[in-house]
């Protein structure tokens, strides 16, 4: 099938919950880029093209664990930008339960 990893150009990026793509297709199959992201689900159309959406840096097995609330409220992480905030990342399990749009990447063959 498709190898989709972070260093492969992504076709698209889609903004899905994770949870209704989980209700729609089932549970994700085992990611093949190992601890960058947690499933993935692979396609193939009537043309035999294959298409492969995954997650990529969403949850904290990438991240590391979550320290605790304190560390993200102090003054010197709250006067950054919100993109360089120190923030926490759901784990592997919630990240797959929730229905909040995160980004997912698409690749396909040529």
């Amino acid at each position: 099938m498709l190898k989709a990893d972070g260093k492969h150009f992504a076709v698209a990026k889609l903004m899905i919950s994770p949870a209704s793509l989980v209700r729609t297709f089932g549970l994700p199959d085992m990611s093949e880029i190992f601890y960058q992201g947690t499933g993935q689900f692979n396609f193939e159309d009537n043309n035999l093209d294959c298409y492969c959406i995954w997650d990529y840096c969403q949850t904290d097995l990438y991240h590391g664990y979550n320290r605790e609330d304190s560390f993200y409220l102090t003054e010197a992480n709250l006067r950054k930008p919100m993109h360089k905030r120190k923030q926490k990342y759901p784990s592997v399990q919630e990240f797959w339960e929730s229905e909040v749009p995160v980004e997912f990447k698409l690749a396909c063959d040529d």
